[in-house]
Protein backbone atom coordinates (compact mmCIF):
# COMPACT_ATOMS: atom_id res chain seq x y z
CA UNK A 1 0.00 0.00 0.00
CA UNK A 2 1.31 3.68 -1.03
CA UNK A 3 1.72 5.39 1.93
CA UNK A 4 0.72 9.51 2.00
CA UNK A 5 4.13 10.85 1.85
CA UNK A 6 5.12 8.41 -1.49
CA UNK A 7 4.68 9.03 -4.57
CA UNK A 8 1.91 6.50 -6.59
CA UNK A 9 5.03 4.18 -8.56
CA UNK A 10 7.14 4.18 -5.75
CA UNK A 11 6.88 0.12 -5.10
CA UNK A 12 6.72 0.07 -9.07
CA UNK A 13 9.80 2.11 -9.52
CA UNK A 14 11.87 -0.13 -6.96
CA UNK A 15 10.65 -3.57 -8.40
CA UNK A 16 12.10 -1.89 -11.54
CA UNK A 17 15.08 -0.96 -10.19
CA UNK A 18 15.86 -4.56 -8.51
CA UNK A 19 15.12 -5.96 -11.57
CA UNK A 20 17.38 -4.22 -13.77
CA UNK A 21 20.13 -4.38 -10.47
CA UNK A 22 20.08 -8.17 -10.55
CA UNK A 23 19.99 -8.73 -14.41
CA UNK A 24 23.16 -6.69 -14.09
CA UNK A 25 25.01 -8.21 -12.02
CA UNK A 26 24.12 -11.70 -14.06
CA UNK A 27 25.44 -10.15 -17.36
CA UNK A 28 28.55 -8.97 -15.26
CA UNK A 29 29.15 -12.17 -13.81
CA UNK A 30 28.73 -13.97 -16.57
CA UNK A 31 31.27 -12.00 -18.82
CA UNK A 32 28.97 -9.18 -20.52
CA UNK A 33 30.51 -5.88 -20.72
CA UNK A 34 28.28 -3.10 -20.65
CA UNK A 35 28.15 0.02 -22.79
CA UNK A 36 28.58 3.15 -21.63
CA UNK A 37 27.04 6.24 -22.23
CA UNK A 38 24.93 8.44 -21.37
CA UNK A 39 21.92 7.29 -19.95
CA UNK A 40 18.22 8.03 -21.02
CA UNK A 41 16.72 8.59 -17.83
CA UNK A 42 19.06 11.59 -17.09
CA UNK A 43 21.78 9.47 -15.17
CA UNK A 44 25.71 10.91 -15.37
CA UNK A 45 27.44 10.14 -18.29
CA UNK A 46 29.77 7.32 -18.13
CA UNK A 47 27.23 5.14 -15.99
CA UNK A 48 27.53 1.09 -17.24
CA UNK A 49 24.29 -0.35 -18.44
CA UNK A 50 24.33 -3.93 -19.40
CA UNK A 51 21.87 -4.83 -21.67
CA UNK A 52 20.47 -8.27 -21.98
CA UNK A 53 18.67 -9.96 -24.50
CA UNK A 54 16.73 -12.17 -21.73
CA UNK A 55 13.84 -13.34 -24.18
CA UNK A 56 13.02 -12.90 -27.97
CA UNK A 57 11.11 -9.94 -29.24
CA UNK A 58 8.22 -12.28 -30.32
CA UNK A 59 8.60 -14.08 -27.10
CA UNK A 60 5.39 -12.14 -25.15
CA UNK A 61 3.68 -12.62 -28.45
CA UNK A 62 4.16 -16.19 -28.49
CA UNK A 63 3.60 -16.50 -25.25
CA UNK A 64 -0.03 -15.09 -25.68
CA UNK A 65 -0.77 -17.21 -28.16
CA UNK A 66 -0.22 -20.14 -26.44
CA UNK A 67 -2.27 -19.21 -23.60
CA UNK A 68 -5.04 -18.11 -26.14
CA UNK A 69 -5.21 -21.55 -27.42
CA UNK A 70 -4.64 -23.35 -24.17
CA UNK A 71 -7.60 -21.54 -23.14
CA UNK A 72 -9.80 -21.80 -26.00
CA UNK A 73 -9.20 -25.73 -25.70
CA UNK A 74 -9.92 -26.33 -22.59
CA UNK A 75 -13.40 -24.04 -22.53
CA UNK A 76 -14.16 -26.23 -25.98
CA UNK A 77 -13.07 -29.76 -23.89
CA UNK A 78 -14.16 -28.97 -20.34
CA UNK A 79 -17.94 -29.07 -20.97
CA UNK A 80 -18.33 -32.16 -22.88
CA UNK A 81 -15.62 -34.26 -19.82
CA UNK A 82 -17.75 -32.25 -17.19
CA UNK A 83 -21.39 -31.86 -18.32
CA UNK A 84 -24.27 -34.55 -16.92
CA UNK A 85 -25.57 -36.50 -19.78
CA UNK A 86 -29.06 -37.03 -19.90
CA UNK A 87 -30.11 -38.00 -24.09
CA UNK A 88 -34.13 -37.13 -24.08
CA UNK A 89 -35.69 -37.70 -26.95
CA UNK A 90 -37.62 -34.35 -26.30
CA UNK A 91 -34.52 -32.46 -25.99
CA UNK A 92 -33.47 -33.68 -29.79
CA UNK A 93 -36.92 -32.30 -31.40
CA UNK A 94 -36.86 -29.24 -33.22
CA UNK A 95 -37.95 -26.00 -31.36
CA UNK A 96 -39.45 -23.30 -33.07
CA UNK A 97 -40.21 -19.70 -30.63
CA UNK A 98 -42.18 -22.56 -28.29
CA UNK A 99 -45.00 -23.64 -30.94
CA UNK A 100 -45.35 -27.34 -31.69
CA UNK A 101 -44.00 -28.44 -34.98
CA UNK A 102 -46.28 -29.53 -37.08
CA UNK A 103 -44.38 -31.46 -39.84
CA UNK A 104 -41.39 -33.34 -39.48
CA UNK A 105 -38.13 -31.14 -40.12
CA UNK A 106 -35.59 -33.40 -41.80
CA UNK A 107 -36.34 -32.72 -45.16
CA UNK A 108 -33.07 -32.00 -47.40
CA UNK A 109 -31.98 -28.61 -48.06
CA UNK A 110 -31.43 -27.45 -51.87
CA UNK A 111 -27.58 -27.86 -52.73
CA UNK A 112 -27.60 -24.38 -54.43
CA UNK A 113 -28.26 -22.70 -51.50
CA UNK A 114 -25.27 -23.77 -50.22
CA UNK A 115 -23.36 -23.02 -53.87
CA UNK A 116 -24.57 -19.42 -53.84
CA UNK A 117 -23.38 -18.98 -49.82
CA UNK A 118 -19.85 -20.25 -50.71
CA UNK A 119 -19.36 -17.81 -53.54
CA UNK A 120 -20.43 -15.33 -51.43
CA UNK A 121 -18.28 -15.86 -48.46
CA UNK A 122 -15.37 -16.15 -51.17
CA UNK A 123 -15.90 -12.97 -52.97
CA UNK A 124 -16.84 -10.93 -50.24
CA UNK A 125 -13.49 -12.00 -48.29
CA UNK A 126 -11.78 -11.29 -51.42
CA UNK A 127 -13.21 -7.92 -52.18
CA UNK A 128 -12.53 -6.91 -48.88
CA UNK A 129 -8.96 -6.85 -49.22
CA UNK A 130 -9.41 -3.49 -51.39
CA UNK A 131 -10.05 -1.44 -48.48
CA UNK A 132 -6.22 -2.12 -47.23
CA UNK A 133 -4.44 -1.91 -50.25
CA UNK A 134 -7.03 1.67 -51.04
CA UNK A 135 -5.60 3.01 -47.84
CA UNK A 136 -1.61 2.68 -48.42
CA UNK A 137 -2.30 3.06 -52.36
CA UNK A 138 -0.14 6.25 -52.38
CA UNK A 139 2.57 4.93 -49.90
CA UNK A 140 2.37 1.00 -52.48
CA UNK A 141 2.99 3.30 -55.35
CA UNK A 142 3.24 1.01 -58.67
CA UNK A 143 4.52 -2.17 -56.74
CA UNK A 144 0.64 -1.89 -55.32
CA UNK A 145 -0.75 -1.05 -58.19
CA UNK A 146 0.98 -3.98 -60.31
CA UNK A 147 -0.06 -6.65 -57.14
CA UNK A 148 -3.52 -5.62 -57.15
CA UNK A 149 -3.86 -5.50 -60.84
CA UNK A 150 -2.79 -9.35 -60.37
CA UNK A 151 -5.27 -9.73 -57.47
CA UNK A 152 -8.12 -8.83 -59.40
CA UNK A 153 -7.18 -10.51 -62.57
CA UNK A 154 -6.95 -13.82 -60.16
CA UNK A 155 -10.71 -12.70 -59.02
CA UNK A 156 -11.93 -12.23 -62.65
CA UNK A 157 -10.46 -15.56 -63.48
CA UNK A 158 -12.44 -17.29 -60.90
CA UNK A 159 -15.51 -15.05 -61.58
CA UNK A 160 -15.48 -16.37 -65.13
CA UNK A 161 -14.99 -19.63 -64.74
CA UNK A 162 -17.92 -20.09 -62.13
CA UNK A 163 -19.99 -18.15 -64.46
CA UNK A 164 -18.91 -20.63 -67.90
CA UNK A 165 -19.94 -23.40 -65.35
CA UNK A 166 -23.51 -21.90 -64.71
CA UNK A 167 -22.40 -21.38 -60.50
CA UNK A 168 -24.65 -18.68 -60.84
CA UNK A 169 -27.82 -19.75 -62.42
CA UNK A 170 -30.76 -20.62 -60.31
CA UNK A 171 -31.86 -24.03 -61.20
Amino acid sequence: MVGVDQPPGHRAALGHALGVGVLAALGAQQGHRGKRDQTEDGGAPGQVRVYLQVVSPYGPVAIYLAVAFAASLGFCILPGLLAKKKPNPVKSEAYECGVEPTSDVSGRFPVKFYLIAMLFVIFDVEAASFYPWAVQMHALRLFGLAEMLIFVIVLAVGYAYVWKRGGFAWR
